[in-house]
């Protein structure tokens, strides 16, 4: 809210970029120079909501252990789109880690399985 708030002594108006997000990384890209502003690893998403207007977008990134980032970005006409475009990327990272999770338990049960045949020791 209050970097929404006008004031005397507002910053700079931020640059144009455009937003991509695939399935494990959100990439903040200059809309005219194309530089790279930012890549976030959709794993370490904390956070992410639409403010009370609903151009804007913020989001928290984990970036280092007890160390987080906030981005907002203004978006035009609103921010559904990236809002749901971010939603599928954690959807799809949680069913990855989730069947990873299960691979790495069927495993680890795979192992402690008795053997049999063979001679068994009493």
């Amino acid at each position: 809210e209050a970097a929404l708030a006008p004031g005397s002594g507002e910053p700079p108006a931020p640059p144009p970029v455009v937003v991509s997000v695939a399935p494990a990384t959100l990439t903040i890209a200059h809309r005219q120079t194309e530089a790279v502003l930012c890549e976030c690893r959709v794993r370490f998403l904390s956070f992410m909501g639409v403010g009370r207007d609903v151009r804007a977008f913020a989001f928290i990134m984990a970036s280092a252990p007890g160390t987080f980032r906030c981005h907002m970005v203004w978006c035009e006409p609103n921010a559904a789109g990236l809002s749901e475009a971010l939603q599928a990327a954690c959807v799809v990272m949680a069913r990855r880690v989730g069947s990873s999770v299960r691979r790495g338990v069927q495993t680890l049960l795979g192992t402690l399985k008795p053997r049999r045949g063979g001679a068994q020791t009493p």
